[in-house]
């Protein structure tokens, strides 16, 4: 190693820091969150959704911890991230409405497939990217905070209002020239 710091005979901070960095793969949903202004606990909500370390239904039954795996959202198929996200009815609903909100049209897909849509976009320094990659991780978010709800209250809102408090949570992170691309 010490012979790679030295670059003619110069000491070179740069090839010290990634000396000490190493050498690791990036991955591919970085972008999301790095470029999003979304909210931190939202952001924070995604990055656990992505690793699968949400403490969704299925996860608690191999615990052996829950009895009922079913989906708190629409109550019909075992609840895991990929149900949970954009399979399930009802947060079906609620992403399709954000994404007329941005004018995008295409159908939802599971999980896995609607987080590459954002790996594309996260790309673009358009105003309609960064409402998006906000969106979506303000989407992810108001899910889960509505599943908990759920859950631990048996508070149930429509997927109206949680779009709208989605879209109104994305609206508060930018200026006001920006917000014309959001339909409200």
């Amino acid at each position: 190693m010490c012979k790679q710091i030295f670059f003619s005979g110069q000491y070179s901070i740069r090839k010290m820091y990634q000396g000490l960095l190493g050498q690791f793969p990036k991955v591919q949903w970085r972008r999301v969150l790095c470029n999003s202004s979304a909210s931190p606990k939202s952001l924070f909500i995604l990055w656990l959704a992505l690793h699968g370390r949400l403490p969704t239904k299925d996860r608690i039954l191999q615990w052996g911890i829950v009895t009922d795996g079913l989906c708190s959202l629409c109550g019909s198929k075992l609840e895991s991230t990929q149900h949970l996200f954009f399979q399930c009815s009802f947060s079906k609903k609620v992403w399709q409405k954000f994404l007329q909100g941005l004018h995008i049209s295409r159908a939802v897909q599971n999980f896995d497939q609607e987080i590459q849509f954002p790996i594309r976009m996260s790309k673009n320094t358009i105003a309609v990217s960064k409402l998006f990659l906000a969106g979506f991780a303000e989407t992810v978010y108001g899910l889960w905070l509505q599943r908990n709800q759920r859950v631990f209250a048996g508070h149930i809102q429509t997927a109206e209002q949680i779009s709208r408090d989605v879209i109104f949570r994305v609206a508060c992170r930018y200026r006001d020239s920006d917000l014309h691309l959001l339909l409200f």
